[in-house]
């Protein structure tokens, strides 16, 4: 084989043969390099040392960086002898680098142009086309800032201040009902009209009149999935402000190195920011469902509790500052975040693989691979949406979600109110499986009946008719 070919004339007289190569194997490298070499915009460093002779001082050191071949200037060269012609100071360059006395003993020389260089990705960041590794992180620092702000609102709302429930009474005021996370608050809004005598005295006297038992059960699994949705979230900003800060204070570029792993910036970033963005939505859609069913439970009571005579009760759900914050996190990242984080870099593809990773290029352009990009995306994203739905099943489907039971009070129906009691099964039930949660209420709340908890009704199959005439009397059947 005619390995003098490969090497320019200046360094064909001295030297060293080479290893010897089979004739397969000198072929496939000879036809690698040629592709790379045809698809490169610089030159090798021997054409470069031919025409940077006349080129002024301050352009000798150029882009003769970038082009990645068998014999240009980050290439290995073990004739390092005669070399001083083209490469003024090179003895002293590789005596500096090694550090072990005079002469010329290093296998692997670079220009000063490169003596930072060691990867493809530095590479491509050195070419002044590369994206600027600061460039739309303003955008994403406001949406972390938003983000962090709204997490911590959001855990904030302990006992009231996520949703609220409004009771109007007409001309004697409003009370409501202030869900949190954790647990509810009652109380008076002090705006009855002048002179009128209310029927509750006080906010103690009237909360037995408005329970909502079931709607309680519900706010407590919201609160399990809040919480693990802000630490979470947490978790996702933390690494977030890490590649940022690598970009925005060592102009890191494309990827972090993690342990052995390189993990791509910008679809990593991307990643995070929708697990948020999906776990904001899904407490979101939990809390809509919840200030749903309180509504309803609160007209069931509110049939009852409403003074005789006064025909304008009715309630309200008016959602809080910790509802806000939620939108404030899912509207921010969608409508801002997205669009920032696809410009950071270039999209990961069969092109941009020889920057992320070189050493699979040639794998993955080969004939006998069957890597599809796209389709191996697409099932990463359909894993995240499975992993994310199962973790809100495990964490808040414990006494609710699964099943929702229904009893319509059509007895005391009319218009367009519709009085409906509301019970939830998940996969646990603490509270039992299809328990009669009114007749507890009435055993522990006889106020809140209007058939009274102490009379037990014994109720004979040929009575169902009769029983079924009214809510309280079915529900001792039941």
């Amino acid at each position: 084989l005619d390995f003098e070919a490969m090497y320019d004339e200046q360094y064909a007289s001295s030297a060293p043969a080479p290893p010897a190569y089979g004739a397969q194997v000198f072929q496939n490298d000879a036809i690698e390099m040629d592709r790379y070499r045809a698809a490169s915009q610089y030159n090798d460093y021997n054409q470069y040392a031919q025409n940077r002779q006349n080129a002024p001082a301050a352009a000798q050191f150029g882009n003769d960086a970038v082009y990645i071949g068998d014999d240009d200037a980050n290439s290995v060269d073990e004739n390092v002898a005669g070399a001083a012609d083209v490469r003024p100071n090179a003895a002293a360059a590789y005596q500096g680098y090694h550090g072990n006395g005079p002469g010329p003993k290093l296998k692997h020389y670079k220009s000063a142009s490169i003596a930072a260089i060691e990867e493809p990705r530095d590479t491509w960041a050195s070419n002044p086309n590369s994206p600027k590794p600061t460039a739309g992180l303003s955008c994403l620092w406001v949406v972390i800032v938003l983000s962090i702000v709204a997490v911590f609102a959001m855990v904030a709302t302990v006992d009231s201040w996520m949703i609220n429930i409004l009771i109007h009474m007409d001309a004697e005021g409003s009370y409501m009902w202030s869900m949190g996370w954790r647990n509810a608050a009652f109380s008076f809004l002090n705006n009855a009209d002048e002179n009128q005598v209310r029927t509750y005295p006080s906010v103690e006297a009237a909360k037995p009149y408005f329970p909502i038992p079931n709607s309680m059960l519900y706010l407590q699994n919201a609160g399990y999935l809040l919480i693990a949705t802000a630490l979470l979230a947490l978790c996702a900003i933390a690494y977030i402000l890490l590649v940022l800060c690598s970009r925005y204070n060592q102009h890191i570029l494309l990827y972090i190195n993690c342990c052995c792993c390189r993990i791509p910036q910008r679809a990593s970033v991307y990643f995070a920011f929708d697990c948020i963005k999906l776990l904001c939505w899904a407490v979101t859609t939990y809390y809509l469902c919840l200030c749903v069913y309180a509504l309803l439970e609160t007209t069931f009571y509110l049939v009852s509790a409403c003074p005789p005579g006064t025909l304008g009760c009715g309630a309200y759900p008016l959602p809080h500052f910790g509802f806000a914050a939620l939108l404030v996190v899912s509207f921010s990242i969608t409508c801002c975040a997205f669009s920032k984080v696809q410009n950071l870099d270039l999209k990961f593809n069969l092109k941009s693989m020889q920057l992320y990773y070189p050493e699979n290029l040639r794998r993955a352009e080969s004939r006998n691979c069957s890597l599809n990009l796209e389709r191996l995306f697409t099932c990463v994203s359909a894993v995240k949406y499975i992993i994310i739905t199962s973790f809100v099943m495990v964490v808040s489907f414990r006494d609710v979600g699964l099943l929702l039971l229904v009893f319509h009070n059509k007895s005391k129906s009319a218009g367009s109110t519709v009085v409906a009691y509301l019970q939830f099964q998940g996969l646990s039930n603490s509270h039992g499986v299809a328990p009669n949660m009114y007749l507890d209420e009435c055993s522990e709340n006889p106020f809140a009946c209007s058939a009274g908890a102490t009379t037990s009704l014994s109720v004979d199959p040929v009575q169902w008719d009769d029983a079924s005439s009214g809510f309280e009397t079915i529900a001792y059947a039941w």
